[in-house]
């Protein structure tokens, strides 16, 4: 009994941490302009990458089935239902 306590504790440790992951973002406004790129970091939650701003809440883009950010831009769509372009990484995010 005492071990599976154990091991249960260690899982929930393992499913609470989640890996920051950087990556760069833009989002399309209402006036269908887009926003500049920004260095976001994030974790990727249930099918969604949740990105922490220092002010307000967190965003949630939907991903589906995806369990990374993608190394080439592609299109997605946060909870709100805004487009959002994103790449993994901070190389070239202007």
């Amino acid at each position: 009994m005492k071990q599976a306590v154990i091991l249960l504790l260690a899982l929930g440790a393992v499913a609470v941490h989640a890996e920051t992951i950087r990556a760069c973002g833009k989002y399309q406004r209402i006036d269908q302009t887009w926003s500049k790129s920004y260095k976001v970091t994030g974790t990727i939650q249930d099918g969604f990458f949740v990105i922490q701003w220092r002010k307000g809440e967190p965003t949630k883009v939907v991903l589906g089935s995806r369990n990374s950010i993608p190394a080439a831009e592609e299109h997605f769509k946060d909870t709100r239902d805004r487009p959002w372009v994103l790449k993994a990484g901070w190389e070239n995010c202007n």
